[in-house]
């Protein structure tokens, strides 16, 4: 992965290590930086801390050592974690993870109820256009494809314009030409919104065809 230098980086962990109570290392001593703009896929075999990764810079888990810094603001330390909603940090899960009782619309909106209504009602309307789901917003989850709702999901995570935009795994349910459509359109999407965002895959070929560049866990 490409050295970024102290005062360009955007996002910057410093000796990562995590492991749920005294069991065996998840993540150990991980450092490395992010410049703005720049789409980073993570990769590497299973079992080696991709997805911890991600729920570690979400604020889902608490670092065992070391730092997790976002834009200039320490996000984690084993200390003190800021909450996931106040680190300005979206993410899409490998699940989905829809609301099914909520339209297209409504999971779109799902973030932005502190906002007012027609704003809120713009935000959706943009985000529709961006993810190529105009005329579905009454929609509900298991009314749409999979590529529809992965669609969804990244809609709702880019929804509150996050700072930072992880995705976990977002290829893997989907096969052929759909999947193909869908890398294209969320490597669009990701720079024509001049987004930072780290893309955990196993598929090196996906990898390849969103990311600037890549960082490896575990062995080669």
């Amino acid at each position: 992965m490409t050295d970024v230098a102290a005062g360009e980086a955007f996002l910057a962990v410093n000796d990562l290590a995590f492991r749920y109570g005294k069991g065996p290392w998840v993540l150990e001593g991980l450092s490395f930086s992010v410049a703005k703009g720049r789409i980073v896929a993570v990769s590497g075999p299973s079992g080696r801390g991709k997805t911890t990764l991600l729920r570690l810079i979400a604020g889902l888990e608490r670092p065992t050592r070391g730092t997790i810094v976002l834009d200039g603001l320490v996000l984690s330390t084993p200390r003190r974690v800021i909450p996931p909603e106040r680190r300005g940090v979206g993410m899409v899960f490998q699940d989905y993870a829809l609301f099914p009782h909520l339209s297209v619309a409504e999971n779109i909106a799902f973030g932005l109820f502190r906002r007012p209504r027609p704003e809120r009602a713009a935000r959706v309307r943009e985000l529709l256009r961006l993810v190529r789901l105009e005329g579905k917003e009454e929609r509900y989850p298991h009314e749409l494809s999979g590529g529809e709702q992965q669609r969804v999901a990244l809609a709702r995570a880019l929804a509150p314009a996050p700072k930072l935009l992880l995705m976990d795994e977002p290829f893997s349910n989907l096969d052929g030409a759909l999947k193909a459509e869908l890398i294209a359109d969320v490597s669009r999407l990701l720079r024509e919104l001049g987004m930072t965002a780290l893309v955990v895959t196993h598929d090196s070929d996906d990898a390849a065809a969103v990311a600037d560049e890549a960082l490896r866990l575990g062995a080669p």
